[in-house]
């Protein structure tokens, strides 16, 4: 195709200079050079940086002040919002966006609702002639006087911090960007004001405003926090989005058009420069395009990438505004015709959205009923909530739509998706009041036992229902056959909206493939699966798509080779191994034994924290402890939480990183459906749970009763609580309340026993209840005041930890009784947003642990434990086992093996929390020097057996799951 000639003037060169400063601005934000940068250097980029965000005001100026000449103007706009959408799509897809605040993102915009700047940008562009044409039927005068009294009213609300008042102060309403372009429109026909400016004094005032409006972002941006210690302390934000729609960025704007106006000679532009305008303001919305060539990558990809980005985006123009004087798509704007084809519309889709309407009614009503209609929550879910409530009616307009391409009755079709939406709201609360928790996967297999299933369903409530199924299909009947025909489709519309709606409800299938569309959609909706809470789910995200959350659940991919036979090979392999181990061990059984298995909720130990200095030793007698039993320290696979899966990996011995990325919580989405679940307190006859807190979490109730545990101690009924002493005006149960509570179980049981305990004392959140605090932070492992108080609070907690548990050992020291105790840290509390989790993530999941036998337990046993230094959750069973002097089956045989001979197992260290989205399962090793390491061939062997194992424990055929190989000591 052959392009015109572009006439390279001065404007032109602008125009590039403009496009250059943009390209810098945007790449130095993709690679976060501001947050690292200083002095002259961080000077320079932030004014850069500055410019860039001033062309959203200047744009839509422009557009007023001069004459666009497009000889297609709307074949322009076309091409211009295409080709738009495809660069937000792009950029949109090609990272993930950070997850708290420590963890700098990576896409940062350089500027506030550039979105809406973009899209208001090319319906100006699109309306301007029309636009113009009703301005000039004032006055100058008037339009001088009106937008001077609107300009001062806009900056006193600014002044006033009124962002919100039509949407003038915070660039977010067409309003703001016509009044712009109308600023523009007057101060380009205003010649009696141009002539009264002096060049000269302009660009001292250019000069001079554009200083302030920078030093105006930069207040608006950094922030300051006082540290008594440390004195003043920069946090720095440069990276977030500036706010180009403040008083100094207008009053540039407008010094800038003024400018340009006097230096043209002509107000009139060609395309060319309002096409590179849409192009500028797609750029400044999408870093995101320039981070595969700048992450990880050598600092001379930026040059490249500031190069590639202007050069593209200035050919880009050239062929776009050559483009339009050889298309001519015209839109014809009749609002007569427009109005009758809406209503012609509305007349043929009615019944549609009278289905849309009543099935978006009855989700609200089911919301409301979950938050016990509770009107701030309900508010919440209409107002900020409300695309979680689409989500749910369209999977029932999905099914409507499914019934239509069957039966071609529309009325038919939307009575029956009523019908089947209110029994599905109806089953779910009756099953929400019985057991706390919403339908779920794993209930359907109830339809194949209907008869005892409406057996536990009251009469009158089975009565009420068939009536309004019986007055519902009566009327949908009748309906249909007055009307019916109205509304019936062609057999290809059928097929297209049936493979539709199976198309869209199959992808659900796949919700939690992190790189699926459904995936990245419900993202987009802010659905949140809470697998470790299921009724918290289904009240956030409405009991339809909190089933569907779970719908996309495997337990374990099958490994390579699995079979009967080579399960059986494995086990007696391990039987064998497990007859080697046991040469070295006394007791053949727990006898009068006692095991304590201890998780201290976010335990860990501060001073380890990179970057923060704790005043004095808020763990001295743990330290000391630690220096007499086997100790070190535990890799969590959590950050902030997690609690449940370092319970079930302590518990069972089974690695979580061995699990499907889709089911992140197997307390809840695994246990409670296995047909026996493993658990070392199997090996005891009698056990007990204790948790000082609710036990609707992490359904521990279920979760506890398929393990066999005897009795569990909660706050919801079930044993009850003998202490629950709080500390000052901390709203958690105690440690020492929780440790009396192990204390007394002992006291009041004979024989062997098992314990589990979760305290919750350290649990968030971590206000300053503590009546007195001794312990200070300093550093920048925090960014807040708050931040630090929270530390500070978090450190007395410990503290008070340390003293319950020096009382707590004391007591067992004075015991007849045989007891070993595992106490471990589950994770570290989610309060340091100052570390960085890619520098410092290993560091960030190592919590503290211990296993200690009293003085009873040291007469009978001898220690064989062979590591200790760095250890994950799933090795405190045979370690413990060591401890005691145990023998061994075959399956805590290869747990032994796997204790002894491979490095601690844990997911990717450097993500925070891997505790309710999906994740990715990439295996890290850590070895005994707390370094990431690699497996050996012989060690890769070792833990494919493991997974196989437990893989054919969970999800396999059990070939395994039996007595000799899970319980029974080989002879």
């Amino acid at each position: 195709m052959k392009l015109k000639k572009l006439t390279i003037n001065w404007f032109s060169m602008l125009w590039l200079t403009v496009l250059l400063i943009t390209t810098v601005a945007v790449s130095t934000t993709a690679r976060q050079m501001l947050s690292h940068a200083a002095g002259q250097s961080f000077l320079f980029l932030w004014l850069i940086k500055n410019a860039a965000a001033l062309s959203v005001l200047i744009l839509p100026m422009m557009l007023g002040a001069f004459d666009i000449k497009i000889p297609h103007r709307q074949t322009a706009v076309i091409l211009s919002a295409g080709t738009g959408l495809i660069l937000f799509g792009l950029a949109n897809h090609l990272t993930q966006p950070a997850v708290l605040e420590s963890v700098p993102s990576d896409e940062r915009y350089v500027v506030q609702n550039i979105f809406v700047t973009w899209l208001a940008y090319l319906v100006l562009l699109l309306f301007a002639p029309r636009l113009k044409k009703w301005l000039h039927q004032f006055t100058i005068k008037q339009r001088r006087r009106t937008l001077i009294i609107l300009t001062l009213a806009i900056w006193l609300l600014n002044l006033n911090h009124a962002v919100g008042v039509l949407g003038l102060a915070g660039g977010s309403s067409f309003l703001w960007f016509s009044y712009l372009f109308a600023m523009g429109d007057w101060l380009g026909s205003d010649q009696a004001l141009l002539q009264s400016l002096k060049t000269s004094w302009l660009i001292i005032g250019d000069l001079l405003v554009f200083l302030a409006m920078c030093l105006a972002a930069w207040f608006n941006i950094n922030q300051l926090s006082y540290n008594p210690h440390d004195g003043l302390l920069l946090t720095t934000h440069y990276q977030v989005a500036i706010n180009a729609f403040q008083n100094t960025y207008l009053a540039m704007a407008i010094l800038v058009i003024i400018m340009l106006v006097k230096l043209l000679s002509s107000r009139s532009l060609s395309s060319f420069y309002a096409i590179l305008g849409g192009l500028m303001l797609n750029l400044l919305a999408i870093p995101k395009l320039f981070v595969p060539f700048l992450k990880y990558q050598p600092r001379w990809h930026l040059s490249i990438a500031i190069a590639a980005g202007w050069a593209v985006s200035w050919s880009l123009a050239v062929l776009l505004s050559q483009w339009t004087t050889r298309f001519d798509w015209q839109l014809k704007f009749d609002l007569g015709a427009g109005w009758d084809v809406l209503k012609k519309t509305f007349a043929k889709c009615w019944p549609f959205l009278l289905t849309a309407a009543v099935i978006w009614g009855m989700t609200i009503w089911s919301f409301g009923y979950l938050w016990n209609w509770q009107l701030n929550m309900l508010q919440w879910i209409i107002t900020d909530h409300n695309a979680i409530v689409w989500a749910n009616v369209m999977i029932m307009m999905a099914l409507a739509g499914i019934l239509m391409a069957l039966t071609n009755r529309w009325w038919l079709s939307s009575a029956l998706t009523i019908i089947i939406y209110g029994g599905w709201l109806t089953a779910s609360l009756l099953k929400i009041q019985a057991r706390a928790e919403p339908i779920l996967p794993t209930d359907l297999a109830t339809l194949t036992a209907p008869k005892e299933m409406l057996g536990m369903v009251e009469p009158t409530i089975l009565l009420a229902a068939g009536g309004v199924v019986i007055v519902l299909l009566g009327f949908a009947v009748a309906i249909e056959i007055r009307h019916g025909r109205k509304y019936r489709l062609k057999i290809q519309w059928r097929y297209l909206i049936g493979t539709a709606a199976i198309l869209y409800l199959s992808g659900f299938a796949f919700i939690n493939h992190t790189n699926s569309p459904t995936y990245r959609w419900a993202e987009k909706v802010d659905d949140t699966p809470y697998f470790y809470a299921q009724l918290r789910g289904a009240k956030v995200n409405g009991t339809l798509l909190q089933f569907a959350n779970n719908v996309d659940v495997r337990v374990m991919d099958k490994p390579k080779g699995y079979s009967k036979a080579r399960m059986e090979k494995i086990g007696q392999k391990y039987r064998q191994q497990a007859k080697i181990i046991n040469r070295q061990r006394t007791h053949a059984s727990v006898g009068n034994q006692r095991l304590v298995f201890i998780l201290s909720e976010s335990f860990a130990d501060p001073r380890r924290v990179p970057d923060l200095k704790v005043s004095g030793n808020p763990l001295p007698y743990l330290d000391q402890l630690k220096h007499r039993t086997t100790s070190g320290l535990m890799i969590s696979t959590g950050y902030g939480g997690g609690t449940a899966n370092m319970e079930y990996q302590a518990l069972t011995g089974l690695s979580i990183v061995n699990f499907s990325p889709t089911m992140p919580t197997p307390y809840s989405q695994l246990v409670p459906y296995q047909k026996r679940a493993v658990s070392i307190n199997q090996l005891f006859s009698y056990s007990d749970g204790i948790h000082p807190f609710t036990a609707n979490l992490y359904s521990r109730v279920k979760v506890y009763r398929k393990f066999g545990f005897n009795r569990f101690y909660h706050l919801d009924g079930g044993s009850r609580l003998s202490y629950t002493h709080k500390i000052d005006n901390s709203p958690r149960i105690d440690d020492w309340s929780a440790y009396q509570q192990v204390l007394l179980n002992l006291r009041n049981h004979h024989g062997n026993q098992f314990i589990q305990l979760a305290t919750m004392q350290n649990h968030m959140p971590y206000d300053n209840f503590y009546h007195h605090n001794n312990y200070k932070v300093s550093g920048t492992a925090y960014r807040t005041p708050q931040a630090q108080q929270q530390i500070e609070t978090y450190t007395q907690g410990i503290h008070y930890t340390d003293e319950a548990l020096k009382k707590f050992i004391s007591r067992l020291d004075q015991s007849s009784q045989p007891t070993t105790v595992v106490w471990y840290g589950d994770h570290l509390p989610g309060i340091y947003n100052g570390v960085s989790m890619a520098e410092h993530g290993l560091v960030m999941h190592e919590t503290d642990y211990f296993i200690y036998s009293n003085p009873a337990a040291q007469k009978i046993n001898h220690s064989r434990v062979d590591k200790a230094k760095i250890v994950s959750p799933n090795e405190f069973i045979p370690m413990a086992m060591a401890q005691m002097d145990l023998k061994v089956s075959p399956y805590y045989a290869l747990l032994t093996q796997v204790h002894e001979k491979l490095p601690a197992i844990t997911l990717d260290p450097n993500v925070h929390s891997h505790s309710n989205r999906p994740h990715s399962t990439a295996v890290e090793y850590v070895d005994q020097d707390g370094l990431q390491t690699t497996l050996s061939l012989k060690q890769m062997r070792l833990f494919d057996d493991y997974r196989m194992v437990q893989y054919d424990l969970t999800a396999g055929h059990h070939y395994l799951l039996h007595d000799w190989f899970m319980l029974k000591v080989p002879h």
